[in-house]
C-alpha cells in the first residue's frame, strides 16, 4: 500500500468515500483489504517490466510496475549485468 492510498482507504472504511464535499485524493481505497472486500486475487491488475540500457550496453536496469485501476505502483527495480 502506498502512502497516497491511506486517506482514500480510511475514508472508505468509515463510509465517506462517496462524499462529494471532500476533495479528490491521490491513490485508491484498498478495498481488497477489507473483511467484506473483494478477493485480492480477483482484483484486476496488470504488471509490466520496463528495461533500459546505456548506449554501450554496459549498464542495464529494470523496473516492475503494477497498475490497479488508474493507479500505478512501482513494485521493484534492479540492475542487470
Amino acid at each position: 500500500m502506498s502512502n497516497v492510498d491511506i486517506t482514500p482507504t480510511l475514508l472508505a472504511l468509515i463510509g465517506y468515500d462517496r462524499d462529494d464535499a471532500l476533495p479528490h485524493f491521490d491513490g485508491r481505497a484498498i478495498v481488497e483489504a477489507f473483511a467484506d472486500g473483494p478477493d485480492e486475487e480477483q482484483v484486476p491488475m496488470q504488471t509490466t517490466t520496463h528495461v533500459t540500457a546505456t548506449p554501450d550496453g554496459r549498464y542495464r536496469a529494470a523496473i516492475q510496475v503494477s497498475e490497479v485501476g488508474a493507479q500505478r505502483y512501482i513494485d521493484k527495480s534492479w540492475r542487470m549485468k
